[in-house]
């Protein structure tokens, strides 16, 4: 699916030279789950087999990051690392910019 996406600049946005934030994936952190990793759900109510956390994901945020999307460090920033790019994930505290939704 992030194929879809991964060179069409609407579907991300920048926040300053640290982090590039992209489309949600439909999987999010129920409330009071074990920080940071417990209770990773995706909203069909489908379990989670699959993983692709990014490096230093998923994080605390202290109990405010609970929203799965794709996400990158850039170039600039001392977290970049080539072998973690657009395809991975990482967890926000809000959707900022697009999602991502499958239709059967």
């Amino acid at each position: 699916m992030i194929d879809l996406v991964r060179n069409d600049s609407r579907f991300w946005i920048r926040y300053e030279n640290k982090w590039i934030s992209g489309p949600t994936i439909g999987l999010y952190q129920k409330d009071g789950s074990k920080e940071p990793e417990g209770g990773w759900v995706w909203v069909t109510g489908e379990p989670v087999t699959y993983q692709n956390w990014n490096q230093y994901s998923p994080y605390n945020g202290n109990g405010t990051a609970w929203i799965g999307a794709f996400g990158y460090p850039p170039r600039e920033s001392p977290l970049w690392n080539s072998n973690r790019t657009r395809d991975h994930w990482y967890n926000y505290s809000r959707v900022e910019r697009s999602f991502i939704i499958e239709i059967e």
